[in-house]
């Protein structure tokens, strides 16, 4: 996303298919593999009271989805879909 000032922000946000709610998980000018996952984290803190669970997870392939992210998500026991994109 681009500001009104020239500058990228990247934003991060989940989907829940079926309520489509989103949820803003954060928003940075410079995303790493330690912000994603700090985010994948309080996130997951976010969702584990509710019912029902965290069943899957669906992203692409970019390099900051790496095993840490996806080990939060899997420590909900949620099922991890990497899609590709062409």
């Amino acid at each position: 996303m681009d500001t009104f000032f020239l500058q990228t922000v990247y934003v991060l946000f989940f989907i829940e298919l079926q309520t489509r709610r989103v949820y803003l998980a954060g928003c940075t000018s410079q995303p790493n593999t330690q912000w994603v996952t700090q985010q994948a984290r309080q996130m997951v803190w976010q969702l584990e009271e509710r019912h029902p669970t965290i069943h899957f997870l669906i992203h692409d392939r970019d390099s900051k989805f790496v095993t840490a992210f996806e080990t939060v998500f899997k420590s909900t026991r949620a099922h991890i879909i990497r899609v590709r994109l062409f």
